[in-house]
């Protein structure tokens, strides 16, 4: 089935049963297609603009790597929903908020916390850093002005006097390496940890 018809056409169970065999373009259908409602839920349960990015990292985050388990999801809306609901419930938790505004909630806590027991998000962004702390030192940084600073390849070009093809193929080696490194991450969910400026 050609990609353009499946954020359309394909039924979530096709969707579920592509994801568990790897596929990445099914997932980005997933994604595109559950991320803003999902997104609208995390922001009403954290109020807070960046803490709702964080949890929608780690909920399709976690989507991906328990993928194979996907199979057994019979409602997938539902199932979401009780994923990002305690990812959300969990965030408030870790940042001292959770007791104040679990009282005003009243939601349900997600029973299977099977999905949370996996690599998260602080950790990838820590096997991020080693893998930007091992680049040879020119790409590092080359890659800490792109993703630091938000500097495009022209800019960087200009700054360190290199030419502006050289500093572009630094950027993709480092995310080639980093991608490389953190194993078989879906592009969607790289371009969600690493926002690039080319």
């Amino acid at each position: 089935m050609p990609h353009k018809n499946w954020d359309n056409e394909v039924r979530d169970r096709e969707l579920i049963l592509l994801i568990a065999a790897g596929d990445e373009q099914a997932f980005t259908a997933l994604f595109r297609r559950y991320a803003t409602s999902m997104g609208i839920l995390a922001r009403k349960v954290v109020q807070d603009q960046a803490a709702y990015q964080d949890v929608m990292q780690e909920v399709f985050i976690k989507l991906w790597l328990h993928r194979e388990e996907l199979p057994q999801v019979e409602n997938l809306p539902a199932w979401l929903k009780k994923v990002t609901l305690n990812e959300s419930l969990m965030y408030l938790r870790k940042n001292a908020a959770y007791d104040k505004r679990l009282s005003a909630l009243a939601l349900p806590l997600a029973e299977d916390e099977k999905v949370s027991q996996t690599i998260g998000f602080k950790e990838l962004q820590q096997k991020i850093r080693q893998c930007i702390d091992a680049m040879p030192e020119q790409r590092r940084t080359i890659y800490e002005l792109n993703r630091v600073e938000g500097l495009n390849a022209k800019e960087i070009a200009d700054r360190l006097n290199l030419s502006h093809g050289h500093v572009r193929n630094s950027l993709s080696a480092a995310i080639k390496s980093i991608r490389d490194q953190l194993g078989p991450l879906p592009l969607v969910l790289i371009s969600l940890l690493l926002p690039a400026k080319f």
